[in-house]
């Protein structure tokens, strides 16, 4: 597969290598339809940073989300479905018959289907901009995780986020903004048990100095090596637009067809609130088949 306006073209680009998307590609392949994976980072989705993933069947004593990741990225291989590295920001729907041109960093792709299985990015925590190079919004931890660790958030993943810094070595304080936590009771008892600070405040205090950072807002002020903020996540999809402009990105159709024919959305992509894993899953094979049908396999 070639970059560029003439390459040839796919029958259907999927949008995101995480659970939804691979769910879908690999079905799409079953069934013999080709299919161009599009994917700017590692395959598995944000569940390769989780620490402990307790509600996946496969694993009924719970797993880390490294190994799920691990273990989906495998199951393209058996496929022979490799990703290809590039970030879609544009695409754009041609007219009836014609296929979609999915613009991204770098080069464009063609296909005839697209199913947008892109999942969330994390919110943005509104700091100085002195604070900004101690943020740390990698999936995975640096080489070396030790130190003062200041975790934000009052969600599960803030709180598994809080446990898997904890047990690589750092000394964890976890900062919130609210009394009332929106994690898991039982995600909430594993972390109190690791030695892990938690304090409320709905001021942030923030200092630099050569030793780092401070919230003097908080009992235990620092300083900190690094910032891992976990305010919630947002879906930040590629713009799609048509002859009419803009194509709303609402689930509309069986299978997660949108207003705009060929075109489904899957996964966290849609979900809101019921992000999951098996939800994700779901819809990936639910657009698969209903993609199956549309090129004719019977299902």
């Amino acid at each position: 597969m070639t970059h560029g306006a003439s390459q040839p073209v796919s029958q259907v680009a999927v949008v995101g290598a995480g659970p939804a998307g691979i769910t879908c590609a690999v079905q799409l392949v079953r069934m013999g339809i080709q299919v161009l994976l599009l994917e700017p980072g590692e395959p598995g989705g944000i569940i390769r940073m989780a620490w402990r993933v307790e509600n996946w069947p496969a694993f009924p004593n719970g797993t880390a989300g490294r190994v799920i990741a691990e273990r989906l990225a495998a199951h393209l291989g058996d496929f022979n479905l490799v990703p290809v590295r590039v970030r879609v920001h544009r695409i754009v729907a041609g007219a009836a018959g014609e296929p979609f041109a999915l613009h991204g960093e770098p080069g464009r792709f063609d296909a005839e289907a697209v199913v947008l299985a892109c999942g969330l990015q994390a919110k943005e925590l509104d700091v100085p901009e002195a604070v900004r190079p101690y943020l740390w919004t990698d999936p995975e931890l640096p080489p070396d995780p030790t130190g003062k660790v200041l975790v934000v958030g009052a969600g599960d993943v803030a709180y598994d986020q809080a446990a898997r810094w904890r047990l690589a070595g750092a000394s964890v304080t976890l900062a919130r903004r609210r009394e009332r936590l929106r994690a898991l009771p039982r995600i909430v008892e594993r972390v109190r048990g690791l030695d892990i600070a938690e304090h409320i405040s709905r001021r942030p205090v923030w200092r630099v100095d050569e030793a780092g950072v401070w919230r003097d807002d908080l009992p235990d002020p620092g300083p900190y090596r690094f910032i891992v903020p976990h305010i919630g996540r947002v879906p930040q999809p590629p713009v799609v637009v048509d002859d009419n402009g803009r194509v709303p990105l609402a689930r509309d159709g069986f299978g997660g067809e949108t207003v705009c024919p060929n075109l489904f959305v899957v996964g966290d992509q849609c979900r809101g609130r019921y992000r999951q894993g098996s939800i994700a899953m779901g819809d990936g094979m639910q657009a698969a088949l209903t993609l199956a049908e549309r090129f004719g396999v019977e299902v």
